[in-house]
């Protein structure tokens, strides 16, 4: 089981890595900005964090799992930081806390998600 879970983490990884050229590409096409490249950023980060960590939950591996989630949540911290940023430069924020309020509500699903896989095994 572990060879599938290194295997799936490697994949996810190569996920990440392809998103992240993406974005770079768009910013640098001037689709997105770059504030709004970073964001992107943080939210594929968080969503390997939140992989990473039910994938350890499923195979009963409590630190990996408890480690992947704090690292979600750092990356959480840093999406709420970016945003506090905006809002005290005054701007228009409305599209940057959706995207916040979107990046919690995927940690916290996985948050519950990985303690109910870890409480069955």
């Amino acid at each position: 089981m572990e060879r599938d879970l290194i295997s799936r983490m490697r994949r996810e990884l190569d996920k990440l890595q392809e998103n992240k050229k993406k974005i770079n590409n768009l910013v640098h096409e001037g689709v997105i900005s770059e504030r709004f490249g970073k964001y992107l950023e943080y939210f594929s980060m968080l969503n390997f964090s939140t992989i990473e960590a039910e994938a350890y939950a499923r195979e009963g591996n409590r630190q990996g799992s408890i480690s992947s989630l704090v690292g979600g949540r750092t990356i959480l911290d840093s999406i709420a930081s970016l945003y506090i940023e905006h809002l005290m430069q005054g701007e228009d924020c409305q599209h940057y806390q959706n995207f916040y309020e979107l990046a919690k509500e995927k940690y916290e699903n996985s948050e519950s998600k990985c303690c109910n896989l870890l409480e069955s095994n």
